[in-house]
C-alpha cells in the first residue's frame, strides 16, 4: 500500500514538471492558448505588455490589460510568455509531500504487530494540511515564466546556478532557433 502511494505522488509531482517547449509557428500557439490566459506579449518594437489572453485567431491575438484592451497582429508578435500559473499544481506538490509524510510509519510501531495504535492521527493530518497549504503559498509566490511562443529566429540565452550550500555548477544554454532571415 505504501508503495502505491509513493508512486501516486511521484506521478503527481512530475506531471507537474512537464512543459511543453514554445510553439514556433502561430497556428500551434492557437492551438495551445485560450482566453483567460495570463500572458506577456513582446511585440516588434520589444515593448512587453501584460494582461490575459480575450482572443487569438489565425491573425490576430488581443488582450486585456489592467489599462484597457491591446491587440496585436500575429506578425508583430516577437515573444509571448506565461505571466503566472495556476495553484493546482503547488497544492498537488504541497499535498504529495503531506502524504508522504503523514504516511510514513511510526518508529514505535516497529517491532509491534501491524495494527500498532497510532494515537498521531491528527499530528499526521495538520502536517498534511501544512504542506499542502506551504505548497500553495510557494506557488503563489512564484512567478511561472515559460515561453509559449518563439518564432523562428530568435537567439535565447539561459544561465542556471547550480544549487548546494556554494555556488558549484552553472549550466549555460544556448539556443538560436533558425528560420528564413537567419544568416
Amino acid at each position: 500500500m505504501i508503495r502505491i502511494a509513493i508512486l501516486a505522488v511521484c506521478a503527481c509531482v512530475m506531471s507537474g514538471c512537464a512543459h511543453l517547449p514554445p510553439a514556433q509557428t502561430w497556428p500551434e500557439f492557437v492551438q495551445r492558448v485560450g482566453p483567460g490566459s495570463p500572458v506577456a506579449v513582446t511585440d516588434a518594437g520589444g515593448s512587453e505588455i501584460r494582461g490575459r489572453v480575450s482572443a487569438v485567431s489565425a491573425t490576430s491575438l488581443a488582450v486585456k490589460t489592467a489599462n484597457g484592451s491591446r491587440s496585436f497582429d500575429a506578425t508583430d508578435v516577437r515573444h509571448v510568455r506565461r505571466d503566472g500559473d495556476r495553484l493546482w499544481n503547488g497544492l498537488a506538490i504541497g499535498a504529495a509531500i503531506g502524504t508522504v509524510g503523514a504516511i510514513l510509519p511510526d518508529n514505535r510501531c516497529s517491532g509491534h504487530p501491524p495494527t500498532c495504535d497510532d494515537k498521531q492521527v491528527p499530528e499526521r493530518l495538520t502536517f498534511l494540511a501544512v504542506a499542502t497549504a506551504a505548497g500553495v503559498g510557494i506557488d503563489a509566490l512564484r512567478r511561472d515564466r515559460t515561453s509559449l511562443y518563439e518564432p523562428p529566429g530568435r537567439v535565447t540565452v539561459r544561465v542556471v546556478p547550480g544549487l548546494g550550500p556554494h555556488l558549484k555548477a552553472l549550466s549555460m544554454t544556448l539556443a538560436v532557433s533558425g528560420g528564413q532571415g537567419m544568416r
